[in-house]
């Protein structure tokens, strides 16, 4: 026990020690860092890199472990060790600090602060920027009575109906003056406007601060103390635009006719109850509010949330284009064929044409590293003639920054500080990979687990490839589409314990009613977030549902799978599909006795994740597995 409390007081007090280190180091002073290292890597994480490098120099070295899964691509040959940390700590905008025990620590820059802190205000001022605009004009619409507005509308809508039949002089100009404020007040109009005008008109700070922060707003009228309660008001306005349509005469028009319209009598039968709304989806970056009554009116309204101004902000503090003209001296030869892709079946990334540069010449290099493609042919050639050329080529269209510093070729992505949001540590990914590389495909099981992991960041590296405008595809081994056509529901298949599995592979349903809390949660959001994948409309049916504690009961999860099968033949270049192993194996006695030939399993199996009342009055999320084994 006492060895035990000794062990401890010593790792904590060299954590301790790694905690206090404040002071910018001295590293070329220092006697074993004088060791001269070669060293190869692609996508390495900087974890790794500092344990390699300690391990070698004998010297003690620690990281900050915000940044622990970053990763780096290089390549030198005999190099100090010191000159090596300090290029790489450039590199990915860090810096080397001495500790108080001794040793030396990978810490937080001032670049690097500034980036992060450029990028936590972009998010806040897009947020800012939503309530003090779009919310503020609602709040003020909503100071009016809106059976006034609707009364205003109405006459707005006659004198345009009259004008486009009489056609008096100058009659297309007051047409389009009269349809502009029509068109304005026709959206106020829309109930979620309007009652998202009322409602967030008295929320204080932190309310704003916990809808941005993922906690929604829900609100109905009458409630059974599970909500809070909707004034009475509310309902009555919701009767009031059932019973009218919008209403927009356009200028050619020749006749005109009064639009359908319901009594509001006949309406305030059909509609006893209303729900509105207002929540943020961080994983599709998707500010949503809504509202719906178990019989009439559906309405929803969303706005992106994404903060594009960061880019250009990215973009003019990246490092310039700095390259010396020796560098032309440094010649290539233009690839031809495949570049070396470590089995991954399409693509390479920037590491491989790194590695490849690598090979021709002996200037060091040190690159930020991320699982994106730089092509999506392995086929696709290089065709610069010298290592000059192929810089001023990499940086003219695409998000890359590259200097001849020091004797060393560093490159960087100028979007780096938004691609560390989204990379995913590589001990994840490779564990995946390898996955797929034993079964030839992942499991639903496999997929739930991986996107379960995910920060919403990390999630938009398999579903939302564009950055900046630019189109950054992830370079991984195994299909991505799964994760891109099915997130929400492999969220709420992660959560199920194995009983539940089982029953729903046996094709029983799983009752909202008998889910946890956190299950309940994830149902409601892959309802919620369907309409983004596949527009149906049926989420609009289905919301009420789950607020409801009568109807909850008749919500459920429904799990439909079948598999498409095929055989493949493959000799000489020629692939030959056949429906089943015998005809394949027919074929391969007749054709190809004591021939080199292969024989796989091809086809799909199909999944479809029912959100709903039954599997015909559901949302529904398909996913496809493609089968691969020998």
């Amino acid at each position: 026990m006492r060895i035990l409390r000794v062990w401890l007081f010593l790792l904590l007090t060299s954590i301790y020690a790694f905690c206090l280190a404040q002071e910018p180091a001295n590293l070329r002073d220092e006697p074993q860092l004088q060791k001269r290292l070669s060293l190869r890597a692609k996508l390495q994480p900087l974890q790794e890199f500092v344990r390699v490098v300690a391990e070698q120099t004998g010297v003690r070295l620690g990281i900050d472990k915000r940044y622990e899964q970053e990763k780096i691509t290089l390549f030198v040959k005999e190099r100090p060790a010191w000159e090596l940390l300090e290029r790489v700590a450039e590199v990915v905008d860090l810096e080397w600090r001495s500790a108080e025990t001794g040793g030396y620590f990978l810490a937080r820059s001032e670049r690097r602060k500034e980036q992060e802190q450029a990028i936590q205000k972009a998010r806040a001022e897009k947020f800012l920027a939503i309530e003090n605009t779009l919310f503020k004009g609602y709040q003020r619409t909503a100071q009016l009575d809106y059976l006034e507005l609707t009364l205003r509308a109405d006459q707005l809508s006659a004198e345009l109906e009259q004008i486009v039949r009489q056609k008096p002089p100058g009659w297309q100009e007051r047409v389009s003056q009269l349809q502009s404020e029509l068109n304005s007040l026709e959206e106020t109009l829309l109930l979620p406007s309007y009652f998202a005008g009322k409602i967030t008109s008295a929320w204080q700070r932190n309310q704003w601060q916990m809808l941005w922060q993922g906690r929604p707003y829900i609100a109905c009228y009458p409630s059974d103390g599970t909500l809070p309660e909707l004034p009475s008001q509310f309902l009555e306005w919701a009767v009031q635009a059932t019973a009218r349509r919008p209403r927009n005469i356009p200028p050619d028009l020749s006749d005109s006719h009064e639009p359908e319209t319901t009594p509001p009598q006949e309406i305030s039968q059909q509609i006893n109850s209303i729900l509105f709304f207002i929540k943020y989806d961080a994983y599709r970056e998707l500010l949503s509010w809504g509202v719906y009554t178990e019989n009439g009116i559906s309405q929803t309204m969303s706005l992106s949330t994404e903060f594009s101004g960061i880019v250009e902000t990215l973009k003019s503090g990246a490092i310039p284009l700095s390259l010396d003209e020796s560098l032309k001296a440094v010649k290539l030869v233009p690839s031809q064929g495949r570049l070396r892709r470590d089995d991954l079946s399409t693509g390479y990334t920037l590491a491989e044409e790194l590695e490849w540069i690598a090979d021709q010449c002996e200037i060091p290099i040190i690159a930020q590293a991320f699982r994106v493609m730089r092509h999506e042919s392995l086929d696709q050639p290089i065709g610069a003639n010298n290592l000059y050329e192929w810089a001023t080529l990499l940086t003219e269209r695409e998000p890359y920054a590259v200097e001849y510093k020091n004797g060393y070729l560093q490159v960087r992505y100028t979007l780096a500080p938004l691609l560390r949001l989204r990379e995913i540590p590589e001990s994840q990914l490779q564990s995946f990979e390898q996955r797929h590389k034993e079964k030839q495909s992942l499991s639903i099981d496999d997929y739930a687990e991986l996107v379960s992991l995910l920060t919403p960041d990390q999630e938009r590296f398999f579903t939302s490839p564009y950055v900046g405008g630019y189109y950054l595809k992830p370079a991984v081994r195994f299909d991505v589409t799964p994760i891109a056509s099915a997130s929400p529901a492999l969220r709420f298949w992660a959560s199920l314990n194995p009983s539940q599995r089982k029953q729903a592979l046996d094709a029983a349903p799983l009752y909202y009613s008998q889910l946890t809390l956190t299950q309940q949660r994830l149902f409601v959001e892959a309802i919620e977030a369907s309409e983004t994948y596949y527009s149906t409309g049926k989420a609009l049916e289905l919301i009420p549902y789950a607020y409801d504690p009568l109807l909850s009961e008749r919500l459920a999860f429904f799990l439909d799978r079948w598999s498409d099968e095929e055989w493949i033949v493959e000799h000489d270049n020629v692939r030959i599909t056949f429906e089943s192993r015998e005809d394949a194996q027919n074929y391969i006695h007749q054709h190809l006795a004591g021939q080199f030939h292969t024989l796989r399993q091809g086809g799909s199996k199909k999944w479809s994740f029912h959100f709903g009342v039954s599997i015909p009055q559901s949302v529904a999320y398909q996913m496809a597995q493609t089968k691969g084994s020998q």
